[in-house]
């Protein structure tokens, strides 16, 4: 026999409130979340891509000693190697 109790009625309508607000709240902050996604327009900005590239200054002349050349200066004031040659 099921007795009729309106505490108990009470009590299910609170719990399926609360139940029902969890969800609905949950929801509404997945759609502001999801707009403010597409608001914002989400898309990445090209990447600027930076060659470097390395100058040498071409002299000429190449030392092919793995300790380096003794540099000395001619007359003129410029560099002057005798063991390197020229390319």
């Amino acid at each position: 026999m099921i007795i009729f109790s309106p505490f108990r009625l009470v009590y299910e309508l609170i719990v399926f409130a609360l139940q029902a607000a969890f969800i609905y709240g949950f929801i509404v902050l997945m759609i502001i979340g999801y707009i403010i996604f597409l608001w914002t327009n989400h898309t990445p900005e090209p990447i600027e891509i930076i060659k470097y590239e390395t100058m040498i200054e071409s002299t000429g002349l190449i030392c092919l000693r793995i300790d380096g050349c003794p540099i000395s200066f001619d007359k003129m004031g410029k560099e002057h190697c005798p063991t390197c040659i020229e390319k």
